[in-house]
């Protein structure tokens, strides 16, 4: 249970989130610029337009994900026509399970893990929040939770409009349905990156974080699979600790595996 705070440390806290919300943005240490557009051969800066942050190590997803995306789209619509004539109604394939999560896909997750916007990220993010007390991440927690509910929610904003979440988005949309939801985690257990809100902004008190960043540079967890109503679709949950370059652990990451697409992928013979 968490401890009262003490006199004064709600002014830190406000002091926080001033930083988290109004540095441009703070895990990404980039300076903010106009967003450009190209007219009669030449760009101009539109004006009005929504702040976008060109870091250094962004640059490298820019060229190759296009083609990627490409390569991938066009094989996975292949094996959705071999699925409807080679998996016919007849066939029965048992619920999937988490032995399909294996070194492949773990390698995988640790591959774009590894990208420099994550470590910088999560490594920023860390030296805002490591004088956060108990009751400081509580009062975070409870204000995303009920800005889920409201419109205005400059903390959810500050987050979903990073660098990192960005990146999260397109690594989560270039694996066309394998992955249902990326978020990376500070050493305090705080959202610093996301493909999509979660309902806490406060992971620490789970196995995700606990089982992960607490045990060190190579723990792995795999949460139980389960069935989600909404899609129909089986889903489990790869936790794994975040590293920088040399090794030190600074948080967690936690990647929801489209169990029933990662079994219709393996049953054609496909890699992912």
């Amino acid at each position: 249970m968490k401890q009262s705070s003490q006199t004064g440390s709600f002014s830190k806290l406000e002091i926080i989130l001033s930083r988290l919300l109004h540095s441009g943005n703070p895990s990404s240490g980039c300076p903010p610029t106009r967003r450009k557009s190209r007219k009669n051969g030449r760009f101009v800066t539109k004006p009005q337009e929504f702040t976008v942050y060109p870091c250094n190590f962004m640059g490298e997803m820019q060229n190759t994900f296009g083609a990627t995306m490409i390569i991938k789209t066009i094989a996975i619509g292949a094996a959705a026509l071999l699925t409807s004539v080679g998996i016919g109604a007849t066939q029965v394939v048992p619920s999937p399970t988490t032995s399909l999560i294996d070194e492949r896909v773990i390698a995988d997750i640790r591959d774009f893990l590894d990208a420099p916007v994550v470590w910088r990220s999560v490594t920023a993010r860390n030296k805002v929040t490591a004088g956060l007390s108990d009751a400081d991440i509580d009062t975070l927690d409870k204000q995303w939770r009920a800005e889920r509910e409201v419109a205005d929610q400059p903390i959810i904003a500050s987050v979903l409009t990073s660098p990192l979440s960005s990146y999260l988005t397109r690594i989560q949309a270039g694996n066309l349905g394998l992955y249902s939801e990326i978020f990376v985690m500070d050493a305090a257990g705080l959202n610093v990156g996301q493909s999509a809100t979660t309902s806490d902004y406060w992971q620490g008190d789970e196995a995700k974080f606990q089982k992960t960043y607490p045990v060190g540079p190579e723990a792995i967890f795999v949460d139980e699979a389960e069935f989600n109503d909404k899609t129909g679709t089986w889903r489990a949950q790869v936790n794994v600790t975040i590293v920088d370059p040399d090794g030190r652990s600074i948080g967690a990451a936690t990647v929801e595996i489209n169990l029933t697409e990662l079994q219709r992928r393996r049953l054609l013979g496909l890699n992912s």
